[in-house]
């Protein structure tokens, strides 16, 4: 069974059953009985998402979910100077940047596609492989990050951590002081304490998929 938000356009909603509960958990797409999550964004929209923090937001609410799947539908187009064609504020490294930390890091499955009708398929072909037999693994409780008071951490503080030299403290600090990446772009983050200018440059290199 998909469960399909209703602010998805009519060809997707045909999928299954329109509800409010993929976007209980940030999601456009929640596919029964595994809670498997699938967000669906054209270039445009991810360009967008990640300028308002409404991804993270978004990411904030998957923290339940068995699997989180990005549906990047269409490719970015870039000039000759690496500039996206869709949204010139943004460059190719920091979107591709950004696409590597929500796969290795926010522990997002990345699937691209074509159009809206490839996108249909390949939701179809989900439900199908999520509801195999075979894949009970599925069922199986999966690691949740926790601090070092054994509090479960945020998909947001999560996904910081994965930066090499922060923890949960520093993690939460930055949350706090200037929000998750690309608004790094207009922040000093040496403004957080315990952050230098070094450790500051290292981090938006990473950041931006240098």
């Amino acid at each position: 069974m998909i469960h399909v938000s209703p602010t998805e356009p009519e060809a997707l909603k045909a999928l299954g059953e329109v509800s409010g509960i993929a976007e209980s958990y940030g999601m456009d797409f929640i596919i029964d009985p595994y809670l498997v999550g699938v967000q669906r964004k054209t270039v445009t929209d991810l360009c967008a998402s990640m300028t308002d923090g409404r991804l993270y937001n978004q990411l904030r609410k998957a923290d339940k979910l068995t699997a989180k799947v990005l549906i990047l539908e269409g490719y970015p187009i870039y000039t000759t100077d690496d500039i996206l064609v869709d949204n010139p504020a943004f460059t190719r490294k920091q979107i591709e940047g950004q696409i590597r930390s929500l796969q290795f890091i926010g522990g997002y499955i990345l699937r691209q596609t074509d159009n809206m009708a490839d996108t249909a398929r390949e939701l179809k072909a989900l439900d199908l492989w999520v509801n195999a037999e075979h894949h009970s693994l599925f069922s199986r409780p999966g690691k949740q990050a926790k601090n070092e008071w054994g509090q479960k951490v945020s998909d947001q503080e999560h996904l910081l951590m994965g930066l090499p030299g922060c923890g949960y403290k520093k993690a939460r600090a930055i949350l706090d002081a200037v929000g998750m990446p690309l608004a790094w772009r207009e922040v000093d983050l040496t403004d957080v304490p315990g952050i230098g200018e070094k450790t500051a440059e290292k981090w938006k290199e990473i950041v931006d998929g240098a």
